[in-house]
């Protein structure tokens, strides 16, 4: 068990935040829905854990609570957004997110790939506490390395389930197979998730078991943002909910639909810019998508009382580098996308292949996803509290991802029970402009 943390300076916080992702290197009934949606659904399977509020809090009325609506973008790179200085992509909702809330500098992800950082949000913990080193794991005894978050662990989605909010996943889950889906980790409403981590196609058939048993519904990006829309579409009275949306994209492969992507190919080829128009395209599908949810909050009335809160769960992925260059290519790729290529093959909606030679870059950060180095760990973080304003400031303090966990819960006026031993601490009081975190 960690000792308390004491009240220290922001540079002693850098420094904590550094050293403890050094430390990787080293060695994770609901109301009816619209029958037009997917069939993988609310579900009780697993139903959630009394995870304790503290004794001496004083109960927050139903009405009173916030709603958090939590998308998280996958492999979004800190300089992909136009709001950290993308000159090229055009991504004004989230631009618009940023000049109504806070954007914050150095937020780091507790891992320099998916896994270590989700199983660090979900559990509030450093990924290394739960084995959990990079993509890969160990410990004093055997881990599977697809058992990153244990059952055992008491997720913030149990927390805030015990404490009355209906909770929603939808997306990417690669925290654990079937045996430890969103469902057994405190997530009552469960769409478009699944055992892959790295989806073939982002076109029809996704590879979604839940999707794939219905029609084509285009885009998978816009699948998602459809299923979100029918998860408040069902919200009923004045219970308040915690929606992740949990995006595939822009991970790999990269592919958008071509409409888009023609787009940045004519605005590469007049602005004279050697970008990846592909990459661009999903970018603002993803934006676009973030768009739809927020006009869904304002057609429903939930805008008043709905915390939003943006981020990526790593640095963006550069590429596999110009193979008539960069001799330094993954081992056996040409032999690993031919066997993915006759598995999987191409959509006709398909813009292209992977591995694109050149994906994004994190400039001007140092290399990017799976490594340590700026570019890596460093991802965008952008909060937008009802009523609180913000109007663009920015958070220049460094915060780490274990820090959403406890941040979820002070919105939700819900405490930690004590007895609990978790990494982070709630960025409440930054977001509000009113102080520094205590660590």
């Amino acid at each position: 068990m960690c000792e308390t943390k004491p009240n220290v300076s922001a540079s002693r916080r850098a420094g904590w935040v550094l050293a403890a992702l050094f430390c990787l290197s080293a060695s994770g009934s609901c109301a009816q829905v619209p029958p037009a949606l997917s069939q993988h659904r609310a579900v009780n399977a697993h139903p959630a854990r009394q995870a304790p509020v503290h004794p001496d809090r004083t109960p927050v009325p139903h009405s009173a609570r916030l709603n958090i609506l939590f998308i998280v973008a996958d492999d979004l790179g800190y300089s992909d957004l136009g709001c950290y200085g993308n000159a090229v992509i055009e991504t004004p909702t989230i631009d618009r997110l940023a000049k109504e809330g806070v954007r914050f500098t150095r937020f780091y992800a507790a891992g320099p790939a998916c896994m270590p950082t989700r199983a660090s949000i979900l559990s509030g913990k450093y990924p290394l506490r739960l084995h959990c080193r990079n993509q890969h794991f160990e410990g004093p005894k055997e881990v599977s390395p697809w058992d990153p978050l244990p059952l055992e662990e008491v997720t913030f989605a149990e927390t805030l389930r015990a404490a009355g909010y209906r909770t929603g996943y939808i997306g990417k889950w690669h925290l654990g197979a079937e045996a430890l889906f969103p469902d057994k980790q405190g997530f009552e409403w469960v769409a478009a998730s699944g055992k892959y981590w790295n989806l073939p196609c982002y076109f029809h058939p996704y590879y979604l078991e839940s999707l794939d048993a219905g029609p084509d519904r285009g885009y998978l990006t816009k699948v998602l943002t459809e299923e979100a829309e029918g998860f408040l579409d069902a919200r009923r009275g004045d219970e308040p909910f915690f929606l992740f949306v949990s995006h595939y994209a822009p991970h790999i492969p990269i592919q958008a639909e071509p409409a888009l992507v023609a787009k940045y190919q004519a605005k590469a080829k007049r602005l004279k810019l050697d970008i990846n128009p592909v990459y661009a395209a999903m970018v603002e599908a993803l934006d676009t998508s973030v768009a739809a949810i927020l006009a869904k909050l304002e057609a429903l009335g939930m805008a008043e009382r709905t915390a939003v809160i943006f981020t990526s769960d790593n640095g963006g992925f550069l590429g596999y580098g110009d193979p008539k260059k960069d001799k330094k290519k993954p081992p056996n790729a040409k032999a690993d996308r031919a066997k993915k290529k006759k598995k999987h093959p191409p959509h006709p909606a398909t813009a292209c292949e992977v591995p694109y030679p050149v994906v994004t870059s994190n400039a001007p950060l140092r290399e990017g996803k799976s490594t340590l180095y700026e570019g890596g760990l460093r991802v965008p973080l952008i909060v937008r509290l009802p009523r609180a304003g913000g109007g663009g400031r920015t958070v220049d303090t460094p915060a780490i991802s274990m820090d959403l966990y406890p941040t979820f819960l002070a919105l939700a006026g819900t405490a930690l029970d004590p007895s609990q031993q978790i990494d982070g601490t709630s960025l409440v009081k930054l977001i509000e402009g009113s102080a520094e975190p205590k660590h």
